[in-house]
């Protein structure tokens, strides 16, 4: 509280929400990544648009497109098991002041691009 005092945290929390919120929309739109509920705070769950993914295969694929995306991007996103039909699915928090919607745009082409590739490879 003495760094930021309380509009300081109000504007990062407000912040990071807003992100969310926009990473809800464009993982809404996308053709390989879903949302997983809308946000109501700084973080958002996103799983996989494909039915056919039993939990093993699910939770394989998000382990390892995570870790694919931080290899080549350096961006981190964690992951949480067993929400997504009973597999894996991507956790991001938004608490960066500096993070932008064009970083969360990156992180969505980059992730949908490397879902979309092991997808296939399926």
């Amino acid at each position: 509280m003495k760094l930021f005092g309380r509009e300081g945290y109000t504007r990062l929390l407000n912040h990071g929400i807003k992100l969310a919120r926009y990473a809800y929309e464009i993982t809404n739109e996308s053709a390989v990544l879903r949302p997983l509920h809308k946000p109501e705070l700084n973080g958002l769950l996103v799983g996989v648009r494909n039915k056919n993914l039993d939990c093993n295969q699910r939770t394989d694929l998000i382990c390892n497109s995570r870790e694919q995306l931080f290899d080549e991007t350096r961006i981190y996103i964690a992951d949480t098991g067993k929400l997504d039909c009973g597999g894996g699915c991507f956790r991001t928090v938004f608490t960066h002041p500096f993070t932008s919607e064009r970083h969360v745009e990156m992180m969505v082409k980059n992730l949908e691009r490397i879902v979309a590739e092991s997808l296939k490879k399926l």
